[in-house]
């Protein structure tokens, strides 16, 4: 499968530039995300591994990873498919990622599990040797980490590792990814608790509305828009996220309901919609 990796930023208004190519030919199902950094020189500029991640290196093929984040918080989508980016490591790590288990911290071991097809990659600019993240670059890993974690539904407190916990081979990245992943968790506020639709006001400026009354809201809009099509817009793909196209497709229902269009779902929507649904 492949990720659309340029949807998933703009669903969450994050700037970005689209430098696509196409992905390896192998089967791509990620369960996470890893971070990486270049090992470029600290003085090789910005976006100075851009061709690299894009096209490869000799005896590795690009792309080398789906996501590239520059020194001055540039984010740079690569691919959508599978990057070669995080070679072998340790099979015990991927079960954990995929028991949705917190990282056990440095890997110990090499590993022999591949898992270029189990992970998203996001490789940011650093010499890995020193070189200072600037509060630029880790906001943008940040969010760009979020985004994705928004929108495949993980939790980023398990779901994000760093190459440094996949493999004992490597050091990537240099900083604290404890404290990388609590910054991610807190940046998209993940909510603590399941919700019923209506329960409480779903706005799309709302990085915590996310869920399954969100997903219940999309589903009921789908299933108008396919009745209605001229009358309420489609609110795209039933991922659980509450973005500006669900807000729309709201507006557009709740003009067919006849109350406010302001597009945010709330309890007052909740009710004309249980009360169409009864007659």
């Amino acid at each position: 499968m492949a990720v659309d990796i340029t949807a998933l930023l703009a669903e969450r208004r994050i700037a970005h530039l689209d430098r696509r190519v196409r992905g390896r030919p192998f089967t791509f199902a990620p369960v996470g995300l890893m971070i990486h950094h270049t090992a470029s020189p600290r003085t090789s500029g910005a976006l100075a591994s851009l061709n690299v991640v894009r096209l490869g290196r000799a005896g590795l093929p690009g792309p080398l990873s789906q996501l590239l984040i520059g020194r001055e918080g540039t984010i740079v989508a690569t691919t959508d498919g599978y990057a070669n980016h995080a070679g072998t490591g340790l099979s015990s790590v991927l079960r954990r990622v995929i028991d949705d288990q917190a990282p056990a911290g440095r890997a110990r071991f090499v590993g022999s599990q591949v898992g270029n097809r189990h992970f998203i990659g996001i490789e940011i600019e650093n010499d890995g040797v020193g070189e200072p993240y600037s509060a630029a670059t880790l906001t943008a890993a940040t969010r760009a980490s979020g985004a994705i974690c928004l929108g495949l539904g993980w939790n980023p407190l398990t779901r994000v590792i760093g190459h440094k916990e996949w493999t004992s081979r490597k050091i990537d990245p240099t900083f604290d990814m404890f404290d990388f992943r609590s910054r991610v968790a807190d940046e998209i506020r993940q909510p603590r608790r399941t919700y019923r639709p209506g329960e409480r006001i779903l706005d799309p400026d709302d990085p915590a509305a996310i869920g399954i009354d969100v997903w219940l809201v999309q589903v009921r809009l789908t299933q108008a828009h396919e009745a209605m099509p001229d009358l309420v817009s489609s609110p795209g793909p039933a991922d659980g996220i509450y973005g500006d196209r669900t807000a729309r497709s709201v507006a557009s229902w709740q003009a067919f309901l006849g109350i406010a269009a302001d597009g945010l779902w709330g309890p007052q929507t909740q009710a004309a919609t249980d009360a169409y649904d009864r007659r």
